[in-house]
């Protein structure tokens, strides 16, 4: 509404209306009314979202170490590179 209704007192209230868009200092909260021909009321309470919390620290790049898994001769390919490769050719298996 562009006019105010004259019978309301604001200068004797807590409440002025928002006629222009001004800094919101302290915490935003906010009360709504609405109130409908038919009888039909409703009322809702609003606050601002929670300050969003800092972002961690981003994890260490993780340390990638080559292993041979692979060798011309079987007895030549470490103990955990050859239970590696038995675990991927056995998953390779169990998903065809």
């Amino acid at each position: 509404c562009a006019t105010p209704n004259p019978r309301f007192d604001f200068a004797a209230s807590p409440f002025e209306p928002a006629t222009r868009l001004r800094a919101w200092t302290g915490p935003r909260l906010a009360g709504i009314s609405a109130f409908g021909l038919g009888g039909t009321n409703a009322h809702a309470i609003v606050s601002e979202a929670p300050a969003i919390r800092p972002v961690r620290a981003p994890l260490p790049a993780p340390e990638f170490h080559r292993r041979r898994l692979w060798h011309e001769r079987p007895d030549a390919v470490p103990p955990v590179g050859g239970q590696l490769v038995a675990s991927v050719l056995d998953l390779s298996f169990r998903t065809r």
